[in-house]
């Protein structure tokens, strides 16, 4: 062989024996090829889990639709025992509030849409109670007359109008039967 004048550094290409590092980098090369094939059916997989955990475990609109008249119910009971003192327009319609949205819980629709009549008859229908609606529409009477009455009534009078509502909303959210 010649010498090469013009490139000496140049050899000619060896082959080189595998070795363990090269075994590795194929190992490695080998998980990369199974994730890739794993990768779509794992998430195929949680997709199908989450559409049947939406269908069958997650809160329906009608769920969530219950649990904000229930939180509603509570809030205004609690703002109504709060201002049982001072008696204003606030104390009056926090008790109003709470017992629309009792009643829409036991009728599962909107309570004050319906007239005196219809919504006295369908308190009946719905909690099983012959004297329900009667009763909700004089306690929501003795609320209106306490909000308009000139004199306003006094704190005692004011304390059993709450207890009388908590008792209504009671009776109503546990009796109704027409929203299930």
């Amino acid at each position: 062989a010649s010498p090469n004048l013009l490139a000496p550094e140049i050899r000619p290409i060896r082959d080189r024996a595998i070795s363990g590092s090269s075994m590795r980098a194929h190992m490695r090369s080998h998980w990369l090829l199974l994730w890739g094939f794993l990768l779509p059916v794992l998430l195929w997989l949680a997709a199908v889990g989450f559409l049947w955990w939406k269908r069958n475990l997650a809160p329906s609109e009608s769920q969530l639709k219950l649990r904000s008249l229930q939180e509603t119910v509570r809030a205004s009971l609690k703002k109504a025992s709060k201002n049982t003192s001072s008696g204003g327009t606030d104390f009056y319609d926090s008790l109003a509030a709470a017992l629309m949205a009792s009643a829409s819980i036991a009728l599962g629709r909107n309570a004050s849409g319906l007239t005196t009549e219809e919504r006295s008859r369908a308190l009946h229908e719905c909690t099983g109670i012959r004297s329900a609606g009667n009763d909700f529409e004089e306690l929501l009477e003795s609320i209106d007359y306490g909000r308009y009455a000139p004199g306003g009534e006094a704190q005692k009078s004011r304390e059993a109008l709450v207890e009388q509502v908590k008792h209504m909303c009671d009776t109503l959210m546990k009796k109704g039967r027409c929203w299930r």
